[in-house]
């Protein structure tokens, strides 16, 4: 559930490392249940299976 918008969402995390192959960080991003959805409906057309 997305903090400020209260809609569920998908949180994808992956390490970050640098140019000697150390851990530097974490790069995040939150997807949208919404947008995923209508991904999906684009691929597949109208839900048909």
């Amino acid at each position: 559930m997305d903090v400020v918008t209260k809609k569920p969402v998908i949180s994808i995390a992956m390490p970050v490392n640098d140019d000697q192959g150390q851990f530097a960080g974490v790069l995040g991003i939150d997807v949208s249940l919404k947008n995923i959805n209508r991904s999906i409906y684009k691929l597949k057309g109208k839900g048909a299976a």
